[in-house]
């Protein structure tokens, strides 16, 4: 008899034993009791004390509290196969599907409630789950610790997301891909993005349900465009937009358009990106879409901003970042307050310049948003490097680079403004 096995039949029930088993099938980066609870339909205390158990015996390995976890724990890669081979001759495939159906409507249960709190205004679409999922995770709806969550989850989204469709479980892989879009938009994992929103757009083409087909393509473009590949992100909008005037959504129209201008302006499309975000800003008007109209504006002033017009994208933005304000949207209203503070520093008045970036600082700060800090940054030491303080340049550039991963496309374009500073000096002796 192996070590492992001595240790498992060494467990204090049966309950312990059929934990153990469960958890080695569910796709999960992690272990907490809140997970161990719901994929193994026990208490929330019972599933911490099972975790326990087998802590002491071995047969897990205690990773401790975490940011966005509970105390978590993982296998052993021997662990996870010793106890693969009692689920598949000790449990039916009708067990082992409830429990990685169970560990699934636990995450898509949880991301719709971060996906509530840290994004209201993202689309609400249907939700199937296996069962109901008690809110235990940042119960409190708190904003902070729904994003540590978030961030501390979004491995394991992945890993599901790709088991549910291996399933064929369609409906749970593009409801998670859509439930972790507070992840995609605060945290920006674009490569991450796209390809959970590939695996979305096929789940949703698969189930044929056309409004979340339109979702995974507008909101995958977005990640897209990060990537610099605008050219697949504007045949993603495109398609999203044909898909929308058929099915006589004015709403998903208007939010494929915002994208089709967007792209074209970064194709150097300049009038086809005026037509798209014209169309899309007035559908959004017409439907009382204060937001979605705002976030057109912006697109519209910084076209006007490629024109050599700043006082023309002051006055498009202004009132888009007020609205944006209005409505809450702390990551949009950085964005449209980063435009003005480019609009202001193009008509030489550094003391707005300078306070409408700490003003875009304060709000990405405050959503916990590190991209938008990044782009702050960035502002500020442009701002340095042509009035020639070029140590204060470089100390902007690479705090800058430092928020980003380095796989992506801005913290190459941070690299490269870093690379582009003039050599500091030789002090001289003395």
């Amino acid at each position: 008899m192996s070590v492992l096995e001595r240790r498992y039949t060494g467990l204090p029930d049966d309950t312990t034993r059929r934990a153990y088993r469960l958890l080695s099938v569910v796709p999960l980066s992690a272990l907490d009791a809140d997970a161990t609870a719901n994929a193994c339909s026990v208490s929330h205390e019972d599933a911490a004390a099972i975790l326990r158990q087998l802590d002491d015996a071995h047969l897990l390995k205690r990773l401790g509290p975490q940011p966005g976890r509970e105390v978590a724990y993982r296998f052993t890669e021997a662990g996870r196969e010793h106890a693969h081979q009692h689920a598949r001759t000790e449990d039916s495939v009708d067990v082992v599907d409830d429990a990685v159906r169970r560990a699934g409507s636990w995450l898509l249960a949880t991301f719709t409630r971060a996906e509530r709190i840290l994004t209201p205004h993202h689309r609400q679409l249907d939700r199937d789950l296996h069962h109901q999922v008690p809110a235990y995770a940042f119960a409190d709806d708190n904003p902070a610790a729904a994003l540590l969550w978030v961030e501390a989850h979004l491995p394991d989204v992945k890993l599901m997301a790709r088991e549910a469709r291996r399933r064929d479980w369609h409906e749970m892989a593009w409801q998670l891909v859509h439930a972790a879009w507070p992840a995609f938009h605060h945290l920006r994992p674009l490569e991450l993005s796209w390809e959970l929103h590939s695996l979305g757009v096929q789940a949703a083409e698969a189930c044929g349900n056309r409004v979340a087909l339109r979702e995974m393509l507008t909101t995958g473009a977005i990640a897209l465009r990060g990537l610099r590949r605008v050219q697949v992100a504007f045949a993603w909008a495109e398609r999203a937009s044909v898909l929308a005037l058929e099915d006589g959504d004015l709403r998903g129209r208007a939010q494929a358009n915002h994208e089709l201008g967007v792209c074209s302006r970064e194709l150097g499309l300049r009038e086809a990106a005026v037509q798209y975000l014209y169309d899309a800003r007035v559908w959004r008007e017409d439907s009382g879409d204060r937001r979605g109209a705002a976030l057109t504006r912006i697109v519209q002033g910084q076209i006007h901003l490629d024109d050599g017009r700043p006082q023309k994208a002051i006055d498009r933005v202004g009132p888009a970042h007020t609205d944006l304000r209005d409505v809450n949207d702390p990551i949009n209203a950085g964005r449209a307050c980063l435009v003005l503070a480019e609009a202001h520093a193009h008509l030489d008045r550094l003391p707005r310049t300078l306070g409408l970036l700490d003003e875009a600082h304060t709000y990405f700060e405050r959503a916990g948003h590190p991209p938008g800090q990044a782009r702050v940054l960035k502002a500020r030491g442009r701002l340095a490097q042509k009035a020639g303080r070029i140590d204060e340049a470089r100390t902007c550039y690479t705090a800058a680079l430092n928020l980003y991963p380095q796989s992506s496309p801005d913290a190459a374009d941070i690299a490269a403004l870093l690379k582009g500073l003039p050599e500091q000096r030789a002090s001289p002796s003395a």
